[in-house]
């Protein structure tokens, strides 16, 4: 009996022996597996360019697992740098399984990032598509745009290109955009795709096509979350006796020269005696110096003013050509100086000077006038244009109540020269009237502004 009781006890102890160092034969064992299909890996999360990867990562299949342990491993990405694919420590199963790598850092661009590694005695390579990043910008500023080259009626653009300056760019990517004109069309504003840089920068518009006629060519911009339009002056063909494409205006018997402003606007030009005024409104967006002048469309705002401002007649763009903009007088006054270089707003004495040379204020205002019913209202028998000076209704905005009044009736300009704190002088001219009046009216007043040579 103790015999037998011995060795069932022995047995006991050798079978307790054999599965110990089997158990320790397994958690030693050097892991391996026959495939590694990095080309069916699944995916999880999403990865953009700049930005801090959360939740990311790739799950690789292999067959052939030998039930051993690997080491844990970390893989830094090429291509696309910035990134580590990490996988924990572990053992294959038999057979078939997965290795999950978890995706960590923040990708340098967009791209391909491409991870190659080795493992259980196979290597392969996986990539994860990194994404661009939205491009999104806080500021569009059309309005300060710096304009390269030359828009002419019936000319193909060459070399015509717009530099639209942003605020607040967050680095990343646009499409860019087509747009085409309106106002005057047959042009297009072509942006390349690209990426916007962080903080302040440019986007250059191309201006390409043919202008149907003279005048404002409208871009109506929208891009990384910011709208805005681009204006361009398209001039009239050397020689033609339009002003911004519209007909009618000048003395087809005078010869006429040409000026530009700050905004890039061209303006036909006639010799009066010794003087040589602007033969057009005025239609400048800008100070000499780049400076915006303010456009106020609100009639409460405008009539608070006590700073440089100007309006459209009834905010309407049609307006702009061939009347041209309303100014207060304090954008007048502003020592930014509102007409361009060698040439400023006429004082008091030099419109007198006018009126004198065009045999006083009874007769000026009709020699004066543009002829014709197509912008005065009819008849209009008083006007003759024979100083080619080419005046249009351009009407006015009332400094109380921001109203606007009096479009083909009137044309009221500004002289430089202040009467009193409130007001100032200017000069003007009435449908049907020849006389060329005097008027001392509120600076809050809106009315049109030509420019005399210097």
């Amino acid at each position: 009996m103790k015999a037998i009781r011995f060795l069932l006890m022995l047995f006991v102890y050798t079978a307790s022996l054999f599965s110990c160092k089997k158990e320790v034969d397994s958690k030693d064992k050097i892991g391996s597996i026959s495939t590694l299909k990095c080309d069916e890996a699944t995916n999880e999360g999403s990865i953009t360019a700049g930005v801090t990867v959360s939740q990311a990562s790739s799950s690789i299949p292999y067959i052939g697992g030998n039930g051993g342990a690997y080491e844990a491993q970390a893989v830094s990405s090429s291509g696309v740098t910035g990134l580590t694919a990490s996988l924990s420590a572990g053992a294959f199963k038999s057979g078939s399984g997965s290795l999950t790598y978890i995706i960590t850092g923040t990708p340098s661009e967009s791209g391909a990032a491409k991870f190659a590694f080795s493992i259980g005695g196979q290597s392969c390579e996986f990539s994860r598509l990194v994404a661009a990043l939205p491009g999104n910008i806080s500021t569009l500023n059309c309005g300060s745009s710096s304009d390269v080259g030359v828009l002419i009626s019936g000319t193909t653009a060459t070399n015509v290109s717009s530099n639209i300056s942003y605020l607040g760019g967050n680095g990343g990517a646009h499409d860019g955009q087509i747009v085409n004109s309106t106002g005057v069309t047959g042009l297009t504003a072509t942006l390349s795709a690209g990426s916007f840089t962080v903080g302040s920068g440019t986007l250059t518009y191309t201006i390409s096509g043919t202008p149907t006629i003279s005048g404002t060519a409208n871009f109506a911009l929208n891009i990384g979350g910011q709208s805005c339009t681009l204006r361009r002056t398209v001039s009239a063909i050397s020689g033609m006796l339009h002003t911004c494409g519209s007909d009618s205006v000048h003395n087809a018997a005078l010869n006429y020269g040409t000026m530009s402003d700050q905004d890039g606007n061209s303006y036909k030009t006639i010799q009066i005696g010794t003087q040589r005024w602007m033969a057009e409104n005025l239609k400048t967006t800008k100070y000499r110096n780049g400076d915006l002048i303010p456009n106020v469309e609100s009639n409460d705002v405008w009539s608070t003013l006590t700073s440089g401002a100007y309006s459209i007649f009834n905010n309407n763009l049609s307006f702009d050509c061939p009347y041209g903009k309303l100014y207060n007088w304090y954008a007048v006054a502003d020592n930014r100086e509102l007409c361009p270089t060698g040439w400023h707003v006429p004082t008091k004495t030099e419109w007198e000077a006018l009126m004198d040379y065009l045999g006083g204020e009874g007769i000026a205002g009709g020699k004066m006038a543009s002829t014709g019913t197509l912008y005065w209202r009819s008849p209009n028998q008083a006007a003759t244009n024979e100083s080619g000076f080419s005046c249009l209704p351009g009407g006015l905005r009332f400094d109380a109540s921001g109203a606007f009044n009096n479009s083909t009736r009137i044309g009221y300009w500004w002289s430089s020269t202040e009467s009193t704190s409130d007001n100032a002088f200017g000069r003007g001219v009435t449908e049907g009237d020849a006389y060329f009046v005097t008027h001392n009216r509120p600076k809050r007043q809106g009315f049109s502004v030509r420019c005399l040579k210097d």
